[in-house]
């Protein structure tokens, strides 16, 4: 869904990295250099800060200590746009074996509905 939305809507959602099937892969893609900053307290979680920058991005990842290393807060800051704007994301909780019931996502339309095809985006001008 991702990458459909990327590359045949161009949408970016910022912070997907982070759920994409290849996590790590993406993430360091660009990355020039990294650190590890020590331990930190981000939500009342224990958590490793780890900053990382690349040619276009820098960003940083709290990851929780512990037997469950999940993402706590994760950074992302734009080099290249004026005033480097950047994006956070707070994970609050995170369920990693969620209850999913067959046929939950299954669509089914109504009567007499049509299929529409998405429009692709429209060209920059």
């Amino acid at each position: 869904m991702l990458e459909f939305a990327q590359t045949k809507l161009d949408v970016t959602a910022p912070g997907s990295d982070l759920i994409h099937t290849r996590a790590y892969d993406k993430l360091m893609q660009d990355v020039k250099t990294g650190a590890y900053i020590g331990l930190e307290v981000v939500g009342g979680q224990r958590c490793h800060h780890l900053a990382y920058q690349g040619a276009e991005v820098d960003w940083q990842l709290w990851v929780r200590e512990g037997e469950r290393p999940l993402p706590c807060r994760y950074v992302i800051t734009s080099k290249n746009i004026a005033g480097a704007p950047q994006f956070t994301m707070q994970v609050v909780s995170a369920d990693t074996q969620p209850k999913i019931a067959p046929g939950m996502f299954r669509f089914v339309p109504p009567a007499g509905a049509k299929a529409v095809d998405f429009l692709p985006p429209a060209a920059t001008r």
